[in-house]
Parts: C-alpha cells; structure tokens; sequence
C-alpha cells in the first residue's frame, strides 16, 4: 500500500514549550501511522552511509578521474573514491568517464580507438585545471598503497562490452578482493558476466532512475538519488540489499538522501556529506520524517 502526503511548509517559530511536545508528539504518530500502514519502520537503522567521492574529485579540486585529484581528494576521507573506466585500443585500461574525448581534451576520438600510450599523451582539462590522463594500473596502485578503496564503474560499449568484462575481471580479480574495491556497471549484460568471476558483494547495479523492483541476483543498486523513494530503500533493507544515491551536492539533496537511510551517497562535495552526516545523526524521528516528507 502507498501513501502519498503533500504538505505546505510555512516557517513558523514556535516558543511554547506545550507546542513543541505537541508536534512532536504529532509527527512521531504519522511516523509510526506509516510504518503501520506500509508494513515498514521508517527508523530502525542509523544514519551512517558510506560516503564516496564522485569521480574522485571533491569541490572541483581537480580534472575528474585523473591521479592529480585523486591524491587530493585521498585526504578527505571517503570511504570510497568513485572512478570510471574504459578499455583502450589494445585491451588496457584508462581511467575516464565520456566516451568521446572532445569535451575534455578537444579530439573527435573515442577511447577504444586510441591505444593507452596514445591516450596517456593528451592533455585534458575541467574545473580550471589541467593535467594528462591516468592508467588505471597507476590508480590503482597509488590507492592500495593509501589504502583507499575504490568504487570503479566499468564503461563498456557495443563494441567491447564481453572483452571489456573478462579481460577485467581475469586481469584484476585478485587485487580487488583483497583490497576492497568495488565493481559497477550500467550494463546488465557485463555485471552477468562478471557475476561468474567477481563475488556478488563486490558488484552493484548501477541505474540512472529508479524504475525496478529488487531482484535476487542484485547485490547493490545505485540510483539517482531524486527517484528514490522510503519504500524502494525498505524494501531493499529487508532483502539485505544495498542502495546508494547518486549525486546529491546541495545540503538539500544530502539530507533527502541521509533521511532515506541509504547505504551509501556518491557525491562531488565529501566534505559538505561529512558535515551533514555529523548533523544527521542527532534528528529525532520527527526532524527525520520532515526531511523525508519535505523533500521527496
């Protein structure tokens, strides 16, 4: 059963101590009338998701998946550095999210049309700075050595999609596993690939809206965080199921998030998500239910 509540907010101070109790006590009762009426308990898990830094920048301190920022952005803290890669020309990985390099260093090419030797030449610039693309060997490295795990979204296309999944997954099973490292993908067809090679926990199904129900041989889903709903994050919970929510950056969309209870917060501002999860965790149920209200 779904339950649909609209409300207009009005800021209002309220100096009455009675008062205070009162919608407290108000709001505490349409909580736990919910949790009722959906079968669910909207707060029976802490707020303390994973926080992970989207692609391993924070607060545009760098050119998104390079070295340069990620050994910037190490020093924050996340408990992950999300990053993207490509296989190359001649079956060897770059760290980089398009899939057409005119944006970031001014060719008309695409990385599999460019062998790393090639790609590792260019010059590629965002956010005011500028540097040269990175293997994904060298990240890989220099996270391991910082002891830095890693959430590293496989970018396969028509053309390599079952290469692209082997070759990484006989290439790099074992330095993930051992260091913690976490896989996702867009594609289905790759994360069923990898499933028989890389253990379910180390894999997660990334979607750009929420528009499935849970299915069993989904460990983890990432999804934009504004399609996420209470019950789609209940629901997950009781299958032992982890969500992420991609990418809030206001304060706003933060705290939509860490109302939610997700798993994990994909964000380009770690440090702002460390403040919020601080804050967080001091709401009492109805300060958390308005959150949840208010800004889905």
């Amino acid at each position: 059963m779904d339950i649909s509540i609209t409300l207009a907010y009005t800021e209002v101070q309220i100096t009455n101590p009675r008062r205070t109790f009162l919608l407290e006590f108000l709001l505490i009762a349409i909580t736990f009338t919910l949790s009722f009426a959906t079968g669910k308990v909207l707060f029976n898990h802490p707020i303390n998701p994973v926080t992970i830094a989207h692609r391993g920048v924070n607060q545009k301190n760098g050119v998104p998946n390079t070295l340069e920022s990620l050994k910037k952005t190490i020093k924050y803290h996340p408990d992950y550095i999300e990053m993207d890669v490509h296989m190359t020309k001649d079956n060897k990985f770059i760290v980089l999210h398009d899939n057409n390099l005119k944006k970031l260093a001014g060719i008309k090419a695409h990385p599999e049309d460019l062998t790393l030797a090639e790609l590792k030449k260019l010059n590629v610039t965002a956010n005011n700075h500028q540097t040269k693309l990175t293997d994904f060997d060298t990240y890989l490295k220099y996270a391991n050595q910082h002891h830095q795990k890693l959430l590293i979204e496989l970018k396969t296309t028509p053309n390599n999609a079952t290469d692209f999944a082997n070759i990484f997954a006989k290439r790099y099973y074992a330095n993930i596993i051992e260091n913690h490292h976490q896989l996702h993908t867009l594609d289905f067809q790759t994360l069923m690939i990898l499933q028989n090679d890389i253990p379910k926990g180390n894999l997660n199904y990334l979607m750009p809206y929420n528009l499935t129900i849970p299915e069993e041989n989904i460990h983890a889903y990432g999804m934009r965080y504004s399609t996420l709903s209470p019950d789609f994050v209940a629901i997950n919970r009781q299958k032992h199921k982890l969500v992420y929510a991609w990418t809030p950056n206001s304060r706003l969309a933060i705290n939509k998030a860490l109302s939610l209870g997700v798993y994990g917060i994909v964000t380009d501002n770690v440090s702002q998500l460390h403040v919020a999860i601080k804050e967080a965790q001091h709401w009492s149920d109805a300060e958390r239910l308005l959150q949840v209200l208010l800004y889905s």
